[in-house]
C-alpha cells in the first residue's frame, strides 16, 4: 500500500472550509455579544426607571399637612408641585421637596428638588407631560389647592403622565395613607387605559 498525503488542492479546500466555519462562528459570537449588551442596557434602564418611580411614590406618600399659619402644605400645577415630605431623600427627615417638569437638551425632563439641589431623573423626550391632583370627590385637577375647595389641604393622590415613542406612561401615588379613598376609586386609578 502506498501512503498518500494531501494534495495541494485538497489542503487549500480544507483551509477555505475551516476559514468559512471560523468566520461564521465569529459573526455569531459578535451577534450574541451585541444582543447581550442590548439586554443588559435595557435591564439597567428598566431598573433605574423603577427606582425613579418608587422615589416619586415614596415622597408623595410621605406628604403631610403643615401646621396652621405656615405655608401651604401642598401646592402644585401641571408642571410643578411642592410639599412637606416627612421622609425626604436628602434630609432623611421632614423637609420641603418638589417635583418639576423642565425643558432640557434631550426634551422634557422630570426633576426632583430638595434643599436647593435638583436631581434630573426621567428624560426621554416626554410629550404632553403633566401632573394632576385627585380631590376627595374623585375628580382630577391640574392645580392644587383647588380654588373651589379651600378646606382640602392635601390631594388624595397625584398622577404624572406623559407620552413617549413607546406609548403612554403613568405614575401615580396616594398622598399619605389616602384616608377615605373609596376602594372602587383606587381600583380605577390602577387601570392604565392609555390616556391621562
Amino acid at each position: 500500500m502506498n501512503a498518500r498525503g494531501f494534495s495541494l488542492l485538497e489542503a487549500m479546500v480544507t483551509l477555505v472550509v475551516i476559514a468559512l466555519v471560523a468566520t461564521l462562528l465569529m459573526q455569531s459570537l459578535v451577534h450574541v455579544l451585541g444582543m447581550r449588551e442590548r439586554v443588559l442596557r435595557h435591564e439597567r434602564d428598566a431598573r433605574v426607571a423603577a427606582l425613579h418611580e418608587r422615589w416619586f411614590r415614596d415622597t408623595i406618600a410621605a406628604a403631610a399637612a403643615d401646621r396652621p399659619g405656615e405655608a401651604l402644605a401642598f401646592r402644585g400645577d401641571a408642571t410643578a408641585m411642592e410639599f412637606l415630605c416627612l421622609d425626604a431623600l436628602r434630609a432623611g427627615a421632614a423637609a420641603r421637596v418638589g417635583w418639576r417638569l423642565v425643558d432640557a437638551e434631550r426634551g422634557r425632563q422630570v426633576v426632583y428638588a430638595e434643599g436647593g439641589a435638583d436631581w434630573p431623573l426621567v428624560s426621554a423626550n416626554l410629550e404632553d407631560a403633566a401632573f394632576a391632583y385627585l380631590d376627595s370627590g374623585g375628580r382630577w385637577h391640574d392645580v392644587w389647592p383647588v380654588p373651589e375647595q379651600p378646606a382640602e389641604v392635601l390631594p388624595r393622590a397625584v398622577r404624572l403622565g406623559w407620552r413617549t415613542e413607546q406609548g403612554v406612561r403613568l405614575w401615580w401615588a396616594h398622598v399619605g395613607p389616602a384616608v377615605g379613598l373609596p376602594p372602587a376609586l383606587a381600583n380605577r386609578m390602577e387601570q392604565i387605559d392609555g390616556s391621562f
